[in-house]
C-alpha cells in the first residue's frame, strides 16, 4: 500500500530567517524565486513521504496571489511568482521549472481532465504532471473564470471573452 505525501506551508518574517529554517533541517532543500529582485513574501513547503522529508524555499514576489502547489501522481508542483517547478515525490529532486512568462494565479484540476491547467495572469498553460508543457493560450488579463464540461471561460478585462477546450487547447466560438 502507498502512502500519500503530506504537505505543509509555513511562513517566516525574513530571507534570512527562511534560510536559517531550512539549512536547520540538516535535509538537502531547494530555495526557489532566487532570481527575484524584490522578495516580499518568504515560505517554506515541507514534503513528507514514509520517512523522506522535502524542503523547498519559496522567495515570492507577494504581489497578487500566493504561491499554491498540487500532487499529482508521484509529483508536487508549486507554482509562485511567475513559474512551476515539478518535483519528483519517488526521489524528491526538482524536475523542471517552466516559465509562464506571466504572473502564477492557480492551478486547476479535474480527475476528468487529463491534464493540469495553469491559470496565470494573461495565459492558460496545460501541463502534464511530470512538467511537459502540452499548449499554452495567451490573453488579455484575466479577470474571472468558469469551467463547465471540460471548457474554461474566460472573462478578460479589455476584450470579449473567451472559451478554450481544455482537452485540446483550442479557441471556440
Amino acid at each position: 500500500m502507498c502512502i500519500r505525501p503530506t504537505v505543509s506551508i509555513e511562513s517566516f518574517r525574513s530571507r534570512a530567517e527562511l534560510l536559517t529554517y531550512l539549512e536547520s533541517t540538516g535535509s538537502i532543500f531547494t530555495l526557489l524565486g532566487e532570481d527575484v529582485k524584490v522578495q516580499n513574501n518568504f515560505l517554506c513547503l515541507k514534503v513528507q513521504s514514509g520517512d523522506s522529508f522535502l524542503y523547498v524555499g519559496i522567495l515570492s514576489l507577494g504581489s497578487g496571489i500566493q504561491p499554491s502547489w498540487v500532487l499529482v501522481d508521484d509529483h508536487l508542483l508549486v507554482g509562485y511568482n511567475e513559474q512551476v517547478a515539478v518535483f519528483s515525490i519517488v526521489d524528491l529532486a526538482l524536475r523542471v521549472v517552466i516559465n509562464l512568462l506571466s504572473l502564477f494565479f492557480e492551478f486547476v484540476t479535474n480527475p476528468s481532465l487529463p491534464q493540469i491547467y495553469v491559470l496565470c495572469e494573461t495565459a492558460v498553460v496545460a501541463i502534464s504532471s511530470r512538467g511537459e508543457v502540452t499548449w499554452r493560450i495567451d490573453t488579455d488579463v484575466i479577470c474571472d473564470h468558469r469551467i463547465e464540461n471540460g471548457i474554461i471561460a474566460l472573462h478578460l478585462m479589455d476584450e470579449p471573452p473567451v472559451r478554450i477546450d481544455l482537452r485540446s487547447g483550442e479557441k471556440m466560438a
